[in-house]
């Protein structure tokens, strides 16, 4: 059921008509019917009780009322192809070559030898949950600061327990250097 403006305001200047009860027989909210109205510029006269256009111009009485959006629900979004001109060209100094040709050698090196073991491709969710379960204990160390600043953040990014993220740090150095 699409409604005009026009229709509205007759509906709201029936005798005993308010926005609550014409709210309750269309598909629009209470809120919604009072900020429609607002926003095409009608307004209550209390001196004659009906609703009128107090806007400039001419009333926006044919328009639908549904379907139409508020200005600030409508949203232009951005090209999603990117402009020609707004690409520039990667240009490296030597230095920065040499750097990216390093990193792509050792890059290659770990695929070829295979470094990462099967448990480090797991994700790190999985890992945590399939950590034992077992009778745990409490204890104090002494950390660098910095480490301890990035097991927080790495914590508050992923979501996952302190506790946890040491316990899995800690196993994979043991599991690696225990012989």
């Amino acid at each position: 059921m699409n409604i005009t403006y026009r229709k509205l305001i007759e509906l709201l200047n029936t005798p005993g008509e308010t926005i609550k009860t014409v709210a309750s027989k269309l598909p629009i909210g209470e809120k919604r019917i009072s900020t429609l109205l607002k926003d095409a510029e009608y307004s209550f006269d209390k001196s004659i009780s009906k609703w009128r256009y107090t806007g400039e111009g001419r009333a926006p009485d044919d328009e639908f009322l549904l379907g139409k959006p508020r200005e600030e629900e409508t949203e232009i979004l951005p090209s999603p192809q990117p402009i020609k001109e707004q690409v520039a060209p990667a240009v490296f100094t030597p230095e920065q070559e040499m750097a990216i040709q390093k990193i792509v050698k050792e890059y290659l090196a770990n695929e070829i030898i295979n470094v990462t073991s099967p448990s480090q491709s797991k994700s790190l969710h999985e890992r945590v949950m399939a950590l034992p379960r077992e009778e745990r204990k409490r204890s104090t160390l002494l950390i660098d600061e910095s480490v301890l600043d990035r097991i927080d953040k790495l914590a508050q990014r992923t979501w996952i327990d302190k506790a946890a993220l040491v316990t899995l740090a800690l196993s994979d150095f043991l599991n690696r250097y225990e012989e």
